[in-house]
């Protein structure tokens, strides 16, 4: 094997002379600056080429280059290399050698590199200290130890003592890292040793401490800890709630500083003298004086701990209220009896048990026989083991769970089913237990069980009603939807999905922001519309938007969702009420069709006339007559008409409203009887519901006034419900436009043929409302003036001018645009209200509005 020796000092130009490969010979390469050394290094695991950085003695392998720092002294003798130490290595060799033999130790140069190793801890897991020499300490470190290592560099530098605690094969180690140099070298020490036992302790020392202060905090008796004088040192928070006092107010006291008086010598003679002596006193029962003055009754035991001389150190006493005890004569006089005495009234059953194979029992309340069938006795004989009556399915998992909490000193926490014998039924069960220990073993197991089958049978069927009342929200053509109170969605229907999909081609789900599917063009709209319902408002409003297959109408409800009395968010009911639109616009064409006819027939009648005229002016009188009638009968033709379309509509819309409104009724009587009913929860879905029947129900009711064809004039009409009606008819064209107020008193009412009074007020109320251009009023108001009643309508619309207010009873006059009106409307209702032996007054102001008084003879 060929050796070449290569001064690394110089060698700058060294990736263009370095050789690719080598067979036979071996490159060692010495002298070289630490950055130059790893440059190479780094190069060589690149290009796949044998190298090894040199730190301690090594064997030569022919085909590998060896890479020597300029601060390592070597010779070579053909086979080996061999690296002097400096004085400070050799004295810190010896001095690892010699100080840490139990653990382990290494040396570190200052580049981070192992050059040495001593002690036991390597034998311990079977490794040859000389197998990390030479390692970088970031091969054997995890990277965050090395980082905070490299993080912390400068204060080990300044002379901290760096540790970190570390875990292989199943051991704890704590490694510290400190820092050597005599000037010239610098070096790192390294020393780890096995923590695993202390460790064990601490983690023991701590559980310990936890479930003492678990049982501290939890515990409804008083605990309080005593120095040897008997001064409170440590007080449970249980002294609230017996005496009234904060633990901080009594610390240092005496017990005796709140002790009845009369009760002072009893406690320091069967108690306290005692307890001084290192002797055990008995329970001891007195009173005590609370915080307000009142006095309790008070049972106490206590236990005196002593040192090796049998001195007192401190005293420990745990105190409960018997004060009711005491009052009802209740004849126990130990924790045991008072214990079953209070558990036999426990709606579950309490146990005490051994942790054997079929816990047996040591102790059980008479609860236990409601719950199984058998009585306690059974039980405590060991006639009769809970793991006999545990459900087959269950019982692996019970036992599991029970041995994985005991083995953890954990309490346990399981529900299952057992065996009632007496209804041959399973119980649903929840038991909740621990283990009790001392000197760390365990002793026994307590724990309660509790009934939760009725719980469980009520939860199943408030889901299955949940479920029912999800699938009607779902299954219903309306568009639902719920937000919070950040607009975002909570829930929401089919509908309201496929809607979106099909306009948007936006996937909704819970959690999105309405600006996340709502066009840019209307959120602004939509969050207005939040804000003010989320201030308590409830909001109606109709939309319009264009589809490929045409335009669409829609009818929103937006209201306030109340959680526990506040407003929690926001349920949007949507309508679509394109079809009513579309019947809507049907019977408009048809009585623009009517009109047209009329016009035709009145320019026949007209050209007629102007013969009649020219041959004989004395018919003039008895053709306005005829042209009168025959209006009159053309517009009665119309109205039937249209009572046939809307009585069919009604008709056809009744049947199955009937059938929701009821369906929907009885079912939610079904579910408030259900015990885990929320009514705040369901009550929007109630209302949305119950909203939409009554709006299509109201729709109906005013078609079928407005329709009527009785001729009779001896009906009782209602005047505020006729015009309610009315606005119904209008609300499309009003809504978000028109404001309407309305005040009638309930004595106007009179008597005539309803069905003309709709017509004559609805036609009254049409031309208000297309009167006002934009936003605008109609004012409504009716009072009974003794025998007659007076109804004043009044709009902010354009107004009239005086030559055509003249006119505008007269037949055929109108102002608005052909296709619009056919002047016959107010003709019509003037000739209604003297029908009904009324009279009618209009006044108006252009631009400011018109005012029109009708009075009609009252009931």
């Amino acid at each position: 094997m060929e050796i070449t020796l290569k001064d690394g000092s110089g060698w700058s130009n060294w990736k263009e002379s370095f050789p690719n490969k080598l067979v036979d010979e071996v490159l060692i390469v010495f002298n070289l600056e630490s950055d130059r050394l790893e440059s190479i290094n780094d190069y060589c695991l690149q290009e796949k080429i044998q190298s090894e950085a040199v730190h301690t003695d090594c064997s030569l392998t022919a085909g590998v280059i060896y890479l020597i720092s300029e601060s390592l002294v070597f010779n070579c003798n053909g086979s080996r290399i061999h690296i002097q130490h400096n004085q400070l290595e050799i004295e810190l060799m010896e001095l690892m050698l010699v100080n840490y033999p139990q653990g382990s130790i290494s040396l570190m140069d200052d580049r981070f590199y192992i050059v040495y190793t001593s002690g036991m801890g390597y034998d311990d897991h079977g490794l040859d200290p000389k197998s990390v020499n030479g390692l970088n300490i970031k091969q054997l470190w995890l990277p965050e130890t090395y980082n905070e290592f490299i993080d912390s560099l400068e204060r080990i530098k300044s002379g901290l003592v760096w540790e970190f605690e570390s875990y292989y094969e199943d051991r704890d180690y704590l490694t510290s890292v400190s820092y050597i140099s005599n000037g010239t070298s610098q070096y790192y020490l390294l020393k780890s040793k096995d923590i695993t036992e202390r460790r064990k302790s601490d983690i023991a020392l701590l559980e310990s401490e936890q479930r003492y202060r678990y049982f501290l905090d939890q515990s409804h008796e008083v605990i309080c800890t005593h120095d040897a004088r008997g001064n409170y040192k440590l007080i449970s928070p249980a002294i609230k709630q017996l005496l009234g006092y904060e633990p901080e107010e009594m610390i240092g006291k005496h017990p005796y500083d709140f002790t009845h008086p009369d009760d002072k010598l009893i406690l320091r003679e069967s108690a306290w003298t005692k307890m001084m002596r290192g002797e055990q006193p008995e329970n001891i029962q007195y009173r005590a004086i609370k915080k307000d003055g009142t006095v309790i009754w008070v049972d106490s035991y206590a236990e005196v701990v002593t040192d090796s001389k049998g001195e007192v150190i401190s005293l420990t006493t745990a105190s409960r209220d018997i004060t009711d005890l005491k009052h009802i004569e209740i004849e126990l006089r130990n924790s045991e009896k008072r214990f079953r005495g209070i558990a036999d009234n426990l709606p579950g059953v309490i146990y005490l048990c051994l942790n054997d194979e079929s816990y047996s029992m040591i102790y059980l309340n008479d609860e236990v026989k409601r719950l199984t069938g058998y009585p306690k006795e059974k039980f405590i004989a060991g006639e009769i083991s809970f793991v006999d009556l545990y459900h087959p399915e269950d019982s692996p998992q019970i036992i599991s769970k029970v041995d994985d909490a005991l083995a953890n000193q954990e309490p346990f926490h399981i529900t299952y089913r057992l065996r009632n014998v007496k209804t041959d039924n399973w119980v649903w069960v929840e038991e909740y237990g621990q283990g009790i220990y001392e000197d760390g073993q365990l002793i026994s197991l307590e724990g309660v069980l509790l009934d939760i089958t009725s719980k469980l049978e009520d939860q199943l069927r408030l889901e299955q009603s949940q479920a029912n009342l999800k699938a009607i929200f779902d299954s219903t053509q309306s568009i639902i939807g719920l937000y919070d109170t950040d607009n975002r969605l909570v829930e929401f229907n089919h509908s309201f999905y496929n809607y979106i999909l099909a306009t948007d081609g936006i996937e909704l789900k819970k959690g999105m922001h309405i600006k996340e599917f709502i066009t840019k063009e209307r959120i602004d709209e939509y969050v207005d519309y939040h804000k003010r319902v989320l201030k308590g408002e409830k909001l109606k409003v109709t939309s319009e938007y264009p589809t490929p297959y045409g335009p669409i109408h829609l009818l929103s409800g937006l209201n306030p969702i109340y959680t526990k009395g506040e407003i929690s968010g926001v349920s949007l009911f949507v309508e679509d009420i394109t079809e009513l639109k579309v019947s809507q616009r049907k019977l408009e064409e048809y009585a623009e069709g009517l009109e047209i006819l009329v016009k035709e027939r009145t320019k026949e009648l007209e050209t007629s006339n102007a013969d009649l005229v020219r041959s004989n002016e004395q018919l003039e009188s008895a053709l306005t007559e005829l042209q009168s009638t025959q209006d009159q009968l053309i517009q009665s033709e119309k109205m039937a008409s249209l009572g046939v379309l809307s009585a069919g509509i009604a008709h056809e819309i009744n049947n199955p409203m009937n059938f929701v409104k009821n369906g929907t009724a009885a079912l939610f009587k079904r579910i408030k009887e259900l015990s885990g009913y929320d009514n705040e929860e369901m009550q929007p879905y109630v209302e949305l519901i119950e909203g939409g029947v009554e709006r299509v129900s109201k729709i109906i009711n005013s078609l079928s006034h407005f329709s009527r064809q009785v001729k009779t004039m001896d009906e009782r009409c209602d005047l505020s419900t006729i015009i309610d009606n009315c606005l119904l008819i209008l609300q499309a064209r009003l809504i978000d436009r028109v404001e309407v107020v309305k005040s009638i008193d309930p004595e106007c009412v009179v008597i005539g043929n309803e069905g003309k009074l709709h017509q004559a007020l609805l036609n009254l109320l049409s031309n208000a409302e297309q009167a006002i251009h934009g936003q605008g009023t109609i004012k409504i108001t009716g009072k009974s003036l003794g025998t007659l009643s007076e109804l004043v309508i009044e709009d902010t619309g354009e107004g009239i001018t005086k030559e055509n207010l003249l006119k505008i009873g007269d037949p055929f006059f109108t102002t608005k645009p052909p296709g619009i009106g056919t002047g016959l409307g107010l003709f019509i209702t003037y000739s209604i209200i003297e029908e009904h032996q009324g009279k009618i007054e209009v006044s108006s102001i252009v631009k400011n509005g018109t005012k029109i008084r009708i009075e009609l003879p009252n009931l």
